[in-house]
């Protein structure tokens, strides 16, 4: 057929113009109103022809006119026939045509149409109209995806999305759609409402796409029960981004403690709960495990030397049950831990008045009660003084060219040694003051160089020290 606006050619079924843009009423939408002014016209046509037939008060004595009124009476019914007829013809093309050019398809094809000359207002009309209607699924989806795209472009997020998931869920295994609701819930940055939409989606193409907007809840290594041993706790999850826990039964949230190394958990009753927050800053369900852990601690180490005052050199021994355990001690009276010094070795006992702490750990991380000394050490029979002996010290490498001068600088290099004492120790009779040389490095802290001296604490003479393969101090000429 033919555009009554510009004469294009259109399809049979179209009601919108692709050439002017133009909708087209070939027939008139049927109106109640119209058919009953209609009716009433009709019959007061035939009421006047009835009159006209048949007046009351008629005189008899007008025959002459008796003719021409038959004539014209003649005339008045085959006009009412055929207005009739056409009335009639009008009905029936309104009855059978018109639900040809406005069915579905009929919307379905001019919403196409107006949407590919840009006519995107009209498009989306004839759209709607046709998801009104009763339209398979196929173009139900088709129609919906239309007005989303349409919607989309002009800014209508909301409507946009309200018609993609519509599309979801007319056609849950196509993919089309959940690309443009994703890459519109990226430009608004709305990573949380990603993730509700891949929370229920069973499609694995699009899951495995778009992994990177989960938040899958975390899970534990170590599920909930009771245990007699160290508990490492491990909190798993995939996906880039942190998890926060907690242990004494608050929520976590992302101000919480950030997992990052397994949980060492020892003897006592713990609730942990773990949440994933992925780089989108998109929180997953809260995960939580209870776990009570009686562990039997070992015993405190064994000391060699018991708590008092001694007036010689004494060496501090250790004993542990085996090589799996192990020691750390503190001589200041602070509490020892994994980040006190670690026994080695047979220590000597410093001077003046210290107390000792000693900690024992298995190779479960368990940790011993700990053990305490108290030592008082002086050398009455001294005759030289710790400041005496370091000076003495100095001199003596001074004169063997070790060190240029009294301030402590090596004569290669320069740089300066320094030359500390606190304990003493004794060989064959005599006890000598250990000196430990160290450098300064760039903190301002010292580093020992593990060179060691020993002085007579009553002759003053130098000998170079060494450590046998017994954990004892000897001593060698210079």
């Amino acid at each position: 057929m033919k555009c009554p606006f510009c004469n294009a050619d259109m399809k049979e079924e179209q009601v919108f113009c692709e050439s002017c843009g133009k909708e087209i009423h070939l027939v008139p939408l049927f109106d109640p109103s119209v058919e009953l002014t209609m009716e009433q016209s009709l019959s007061g046509i035939a009421d006047h022809v009835a009159q006209k037939e048949h007046p009351q008060g008629n005189d008899a004595s007008e025959p002459e006119n008796t003719s021409a009124n038959s004539h014209f009476s003649v005339v008045k019914i085959v006009w009412i026939v055929i207005s009739a007829i056409v009335a009639i013809t009008l009905i029936v093309c309104a009855v059978l045509i018109t639900p040809k050019f406005f069915s579905a398809d009929a919307y379905y094809e001019s919403a196409y149409a107006a949407y590919d000359i840009g006519k995107d207002a009209r498009a989306k009309e004839y759209a709607i109209k046709a998801l009104e209607k009763q339209l398979p699924v196929d173009k139900q989806y088709d129609m919906a995806m239309l007005i989303a795209t349409i919607c989309a472009g002009e800014g209508q997020d909301d409507e946009a999305s309200a018609y993609y998931q519509k599309c979801i869920v007319l056609k849950p295994d196509e993919t089309m759609a959940y690309d443009a609701l994703i890459a519109l819930y990226e430009r608004s940055k709305s990573y949380e409402q990603i993730a509700q939409l891949l929370s229920s989606c069973e499609n694995p193409q699009i899951t495995t796409k778009y992994a990177k907007y989960l938040a899958n809840k975390p899970a534990f290594d170590t599920p909930s029960g009771e245990y007699d041993s160290v508990i490492y706790q491990k909190i798993l999850t995939d996906g880039e981004g942190e998890i926060h826990y907690t242990i004494n039964g608050e929520k976590p949230t992302k101000d919480s403690e950030k997992y990052g190394m397994p949980i060492k958990l020892e003897t006592g009753v713990f609730h942990i709960e773990a949440v994933f927050i992925n780089r989108y800053g998109v929180e997953s369900e809260t995960a939580s495990v209870d776990l009570t852990i009686d562990v039997a601690a070992p015993d405190g180490p064994e000391i060699s030397l018991e708590s008092g005052a001694y007036h010689e050199p004494q060496y501090i021994d250790v004993f542990m049950p085996d090589h799996t355990y192990s020691v750390y001690y503190t001589i200041d009276g602070d509490q020892p831990d994994l980040s006190s010094v670690k026994y080695e070795s047979p220590l000597l006992l410093q001077l003046g008045s210290h107390t000792y702490r000693f900690i024992m750990y298995d190779e479960d991380g368990v940790a011993s009660d700990v053990e305490e000394r108290t030592y008082q050490l002086d050398l009455p029979d001294a005759v030289i003084l710790p400041e005496t002996a370091k000076y003495m010290l100095i001199q003596n490498l001074v004169v063997r060219g070790i060190l240029s001068d009294a301030t402590g600088h090596l004569s290669t290099t320069g740089e300066i040694r320094q030359y500390d004492t606190n304990t003493a120790f004794s060989q064959e009779g005599q006890t000598f003051y250990l000196f430990v040389e160290s450098v300064h490095d760039s903190s301002g802290g010292n580093i020992a160089t593990g060179t060691l001296y020993g002085v007579q604490v009553q002759t003053g003479e130098v000998y170079k020290v060494f450590c046998d393969d017994s954990g004892l101090y000897q001593t060698q000429p210079l």
